[in-house]
């Protein structure tokens, strides 16, 4: 690989780091806060929103900028490390509010990244189409292999001396930010394009959508990206989740005898005291009286704890104070006990608890817990199997790193399907990819099976996602190509994202977390989309570019 091909794939291979790390594990971590206890999945989706917010606006501002103003690699530099800046300040908050608005500005900046750094190979590499797969693969392998490291990070930090938690793949994306901002002022020389036509290089990209076959591209990829949160959002939660029969709000409801809207805040109660895997499903296990036993114990050494306190602590004093208690066990630390006592009694979520928070709980739990005996004995009849693999927090980024590693294979094949069957079966291919995958999700068993069909979203990302990039710089002129990877990322990540993000918190929070339903969603979605693409998508002829244009030297 020659000097600027290594440069490339380098500059790929950090690109994906920075998401890749957040991305597919960063629900688990909201999903342990006080702030995401309520409406756990709308909120959790409306986080990840925040990068279609910023890929409906930044990407095309940036391909302007870039196409007329800018050169491209100065522009990352300045994006990336403005970025890190904000994911870092979001890994210190605790309020959804705050890590809203701290996820939006980090995604306003790194949102354009992506599409640039497209345009910016596509500028160099003298036949796209032969060597784009080749060079985009180093971001697939960035993207696994970050999950991989950050996975061993959870499993062994521990043993030098940190504390691991999930969040930290905020800080990572940080550094790998830094990293990548500074790398970015070493890459080749991207100049705006000194012949345009038009001052607004994105509006005339826009006008593409004239041909018919981009159009239905665009409308095809906006209905695939529909289902993106399903991925990114639902399925780290899938694989987290726990197996076996359980019960749902509603189940608990019937079980107990209770009425879902008059008893609201005892059904809040039982799950906030005794579902320790914060699922909303409540398994036989954790109403046993071992467990139940256990949960009143840990509340009542806190209370003594907070008892000498003269005020409200915080969660990381309450660690220290526990570690005389003898309470923790090899499967459950104090830093668990503290985030199970914060995330049942700190009803006013202000990262403080004190003994009369403890106390007003410990008063609601008592108040339920003639109740359990009775729910126990109607499980059986009222409990069902949801889905779920029960992966560690450890083993989720590795899992889901195994889509990544396939991409890769599937990118060096690219070339290969696009000569053998074009444009239309490839992106066909890919989306159907997408449709198996979530069907066997939805089935949900065996094991095994389902972890195997991840490699299925290497075809997905790579036959649909990269194929699509290189068929848009394909039929663009060059004064706009930036523009026109924007486009893309405006309709996939933004707009489409944007849906996808109102909607499958909704369906998971609809179905109670019964993963069985929940896939078929997106298997709806992505059949009905193969089937369109299939039939009506004809191949465009590539753009022929004016001679007399300037051709970017590497």
């Amino acid at each position: 690989m020659n000097p600027l091909k290594v440069k490339l794939s380098i500059m790929m291979f950090l690109q994906y780091t920075v998401w890749g790390v957040w991305a597919p594990v960063l629900a688990l971590h909201l999903g342990q806060l006080e702030s995401f206890r309520e409406d756990t999945g709308w909120k959790i989706g409306m986080i990840y929103l925040t990068m279609a917010i910023a890929s409906m606006v930044a990407p095309m501002i940036a391909g302007q900028l870039v196409d007329r103003f800018f050169a491209t690699e100065k522009y990352l530099a300045f994006s990336h490390i403005a970025g890190a800046a904000a994911i870092i300040y979001a890994a210190t908050q605790q309020d959804f509010g705050v890590i809203f608005l701290a996820m939006f500005v980090h995604c306003f900046f790194y949102a354009p990244t992506v599409p640039l750094t497209n345009s910016l190979s596509f500028a160099h590499l003298s036949d796209a189409e032969r060597d784009f797969g080749k060079v985009r693969l180093w971001g697939t392998i960035g993207w696994a292999a970050i999950g991989g490291i950050f996975g061993l990070w959870l499993n062994n930090a521990d043993e030098i001396g940190f504390t691991p938690r999930v969040g930290d793949c905020l800080y990572f994306a940080g550094g790998l930010g830094v990293i990548m901002g500074i790398f970015s002022l070493t890459l080749p020389y991207t100049p705006p394009s000194k012949k345009s036509d038009g001052a607004f290089a994105f509006l005339k990209a826009f006008k593409l959508a004239k041909d018919r076959s981009f159009a239905l591209l665009l409308f095809v990829a906006f209905l695939v990206s529909t289902e993106l949160q399903f991925y990114y959002v639902q399925t780290p939660s899938f694989f987290g989740d726990t197996s076996g029969l359980s019960l749902s709000t509603t189940q608990l409801a019937a079980a107990g005898k209770l009425d879902p809207t008059a008893d609201k805040d005892k059904i809040t109660t039982i799950y906030q005291a005794f579902d320790i895997n914060r699922n909303k499903k409540m398994s036989k296990d954790e109403l046993s009286d071992a467990s139940i036993a256990q949960r009143t114990t840990e509340l009542n050494a806190v209370k003594l704890k907070l008892q000498g306190e003269a005020a409200p602590i915080s969660k990381d004093k309450l660690i220290a104070l526990l570690a005389d208690t003898k309470l923790a066990t090899e499967t459950r630390n104090d830093a668990a006990i503290a985030d199970y006592a914060f995330g049942a009694a700190d009803t006013d979520q202000d990262q403080q608890l004190s003994v009369t928070e403890v106390d007003a709980f410990l008063a609601k739990v008592n108040g339920v817990l003639p109740m359990i005996p009775g729910i126990v004995l109607e499980f059986d009849a009222n409990a069902t199997e949801k889905g779920g693999l029960n992966l560690s927090s450890g083993s989720v980024p590795m899992v889901m790193a195994i889509g990544q590693v396939a991409e890769i294979l599937v990118l060096l094949l690219l070339p290969f399907a696009l000569k053998k069957f074009g444009y239309g079966i490839t992106i066909a291919i890919g989306i159907g990819a997408w449709a198996v995958r979530y069907g066997i999700f939805a089935l949900g068993d065996p094991r095994e099976l389902v972890i195997a069909s991840q490699t299925l979203h290497g075809f997905g990302f790579g036959f649909f996602f990269v194929a699509s990039f290189l068929y848009a710089d394909r039929i663009a002129p060059k004064d706009i190509r930036g523009s026109t990877q924007g486009l893309i990322i405006f309709i996939t990540y933004g707009a489409g994202m944007i849906i996808s993000s109102l909607v499958s918190g909704k369906v998971a929070d609809y179905f109670e977390n019964d993963w069985q339903k929940v896939f078929f969603v997106p298997v709806a979605i992505t059949v009905v989309c193969m089937l369109i693409f299939l039939f009506g998508f004809r191949e465009s002829p590539p753009y022929e570019e004016d001679p007399k244009s300037e051709v970017p030297t590497a």
